[in-house]
């Protein structure tokens, strides 16, 4: 049975969809998004750290119940500001708390990098897509051990010199919501049933390890890392924010460890090729004292997580999904402009459940 959901979501327009729209049709097979089996391989990587339950969906910033695992020791006498007012002094932190331990808990809305390779975290502060703060980490590739949708503290102090920062530490972190596979498991599963694991990953955000086989360019120059490959299925990494990472095609050599969290976002079957859009990981993986989650949620965990990141709110417009398709295709224009950060009550059959790289999910 297909499954019939009626959402309430903002209407927005750039970077959900194609130029052109399609209908949905009867007799596509249904997008289960039933979790995959985690291979005894995979397992017995990350026994240490892999959590034997379902993953933990999204919680709001106020929301600290879940457990945490302390990653260093605190520093004593710190302030502790939640999200919110950490982002009402956004700029005025670095003046106002010199020679100050910041304390903070929140949700990771999403992860972005800085140019020598440090990470920094949003934090969530509201429901929209648009509310957090983001944060810069002292250390490099935090991702290895943070995704979005995970609660974390931090710590941080300002930097001393001319141009005066808040740089933070990692304290604590709550269950990591995305799964780690090995490359050869993800290879396994495609050429055991290439059309229901591309219904099953296309989009998904996981962590895969591997060994790296082979870097090469296409005639785009686009880069190309190939870290595993079995019964003629390639899986390769694009490294996303290439500047970010600048020399990492001569600096990484083939037969180094080489692991990455990205969103599985280019699956051809003719060339039996799965790319990853993927920030690299090239330290210690699975990090020690992480749980990371033990499969892929399902369709339902994620069109509950998405419900839960946008609270339910009187909608401004009620339209089905044909009624919305018709439209689109029609003229685009004037759909963009009836509907442009609207809150629409949208129901439909769902065809196809996808995420961009920002973390924001689509129901099509």
């Amino acid at each position: 049975m297909r499954r019939f959901a009626s959402l309430l979501m903002v209407m927005m327009l750039a970077g959900c969809g194609s130029s052109k729209v399609e209908t949905p049709t009867a007799g596509e097979p249904e997008a289960t998004g039933a979790a995959p089996a985690v291979s005894k391989e995979t397992a017995e990587a990350v026994t240490s750290s892999v959590s034997p339950t379902s993953p933990t969906p999204a919680r709001p910033a106020t929301d600290v119940t879940v457990p945490l695992t302390q990653l260093r020791p605190p520093k004593p006498g710190a302030i502790v500001k939640t999200p919110v007012e950490l982002k009402k002094e956004e700029w005025q932190l670095a003046d106002t708390y010199k020679g100050k331990v910041l304390q903070a808990t929140g949700v990771i809305a999403n992860l972005g990098q800085a140019d020598d390779g440090r990470t920094s975290v949003q934090l969530k502060t509201g429901d929209g897509f648009i509310d957090f703060i983001s944060l810069q980490l002292k250390e490099k590739q935090s991702w290895a051990a943070l995704s979005p949708g995970q609660t974390v503290v931090l710590q941080g102090e300002a930097t001393t010199g001319e141009w005066a920062a808040f740089e933070w530490d990692v304290i604590q972190v709550g269950p990591n919501p995305t799964p780690v596979l090995t490359a050869k498991d993800l290879a396994k599963e495609f050429a055991k049933n290439f059309s229901a694991s591309e219904s099953r990953y296309r989009d998904q955000r996981i962590y895969v390890d591997g060994t790296l086989e082979e870097v090469f360019k296409d005639e785009n120059d686009t880069i190309y890392f190939r870290v595993g490959s079995d019964e003629g299925i390639t899986i390769q990494f694009i490294i996303d924010f290439e500047y970010t990472f600048k020399g990492i095609e001569t600096r990484l050599k083939p037969g180094v460890r080489l692991a990455g969290l990205g969103l599985v976002k280019y699956i051809d079957e003719e060339a039996r090729q799965i790319t990853l859009e993927a920030m690299p990981i090239e330290g210690a993986f699975p990090v020690k004292g992480v749980t990371y989650a033990s499969e892929l949620p399902t369709l339902a965990q994620r069109i509950q997580q998405l419900a839960e990141s946008v609270k339910a709110k009187a909608p401004e417009l009620t339209i089905t999904s044909q009624q919305a398709l018709n439209e689109l295709n029609t003229n685009r224009s004037s759909y963009a402009e009836r509907y442009s950060n609207k809150w629409v009550d949208i129901s439909g059959v769902i065809k196809r459940f996808s995420a961009n790289s920002s973390g924001s999910a689509c129901a099509i």
